[in-house]
């Protein structure tokens, strides 16, 4: 097996009011409405590999369609940012962004 498959990367994650902690239990202390906690996480390698790579391959589909559709213009640079889950699931940051965010930008060239 190789030795990429086991390794981790950690990533500081907003975690869920629902979501219990390691032990099962939720925390004696409830935030306010709107806080968000924190928690540092290990995502593994191969899951962050494999979601980004579906979601890079499925991007570059949709702008070579719009690459295209606009004839006579050639589309020469995309940024995108995503963040990671605790999960190692990947999403796109819209316009909707949320002050302080950790994403990560991709900046795809001709």
């Amino acid at each position: 097996m190789d030795d990429t498959y086991d390794a981790t990367l950690d990533f500081i994650v907003a975690v869920d009011e629902d979501i219990a902690d390691e032990r099962g239990t939720m925390g004696i202390f409830r935030r306010s409405p709107g806080e968000v906690e924190l928690r540092s996480v290990s995502v593994p390698v191969h899951r962050l590999r494999e979601s980004l790579v579906r979601a890079c391959k499925t991007l570059v589909d949709v702008l070579e369609d719009v690459s295209h559709a606009t004839t006579g213009m050639k589309l020469r640079e995309a940024q995108v940012h995503f963040e990671v889950s605790a999960s190692g699931g990947v999403q796109f940051v819209g316009t909707a962004e949320v002050k302080g965010t950790g994403a990560i930008t991709l900046v795809f060239r001709e």
